[in-house]
C-alpha cells in the first residue's frame, strides 16, 4: 500500500513553492519586507473594480483560526492569499519577481552582517 502524502496547496507548483519555503524560514524583517513586495506587485496590476473584487474574493474564504506559519504576520497572511487566489499566469509573473526580492533582501541582510 502507498503512503499518502500530505501537499499544502503552494506545494503543487515549484516556484510557489519556493517562494513559500523562503518566506517560511526568512528572518521576520525579511518575511516582511518580501510580503509587502508581494501585496504591492499584486494591487500594482489592477484597476479599482479588479481590485475590490479580488479583496472580496479573499474575504469570503476568512479562516477565524489561524495556526499557519504565515499567519503569524498579518502582512504575510494577506500576501499569501493573495498568491492563492491569483490567475495562474498572473501569479507566475508574480512569482518571478517575487524572488527577485528575495535574493534583494537576503544580500542586503548579508551585506549588513559584514
Amino acid at each position: 500500500m502507498t503512503e499518502k502524502k500530505f501537499e499544502r496547496w503552494y506545494d503543487k507548483e515549484e516556484d510557489l513553492s519556493l517562494v513559500m519555503k523562503a518566506l517560511e524560514f526568512a528572518d521576520d524583517d525579511i518575511k516582511l519586507s518580501i510580503a509587502a513586495d508581494l501585496i504591492q506587485m499584486v494591487m500594482a496590476n489592477r484597476d479599482t473594480e479588479s481590485t475590490d473584487e479580488f479583496i472580496e474574493d479573499i474575504n469570503e474564504e476568512y479562516v477565524p483560526v489561524r495556526r499557519r506559519w504565515y499567519d503569524e504576520f498579518e502582512t504575510v497572511h494577506s500576501a499569501v492569499e493573495m498568491l492563492k487566489y491569483l490567475e495562474p499566469e498572473e501569479r507566475a509573473a508574480t512569482l518571478k519577481e517575487a524572488i527577485r526580492s528575495i535574493i534583494y533582501f537576503q544580500s542586503q541582510k548579508i551585506k549588513g552582517n559584514e
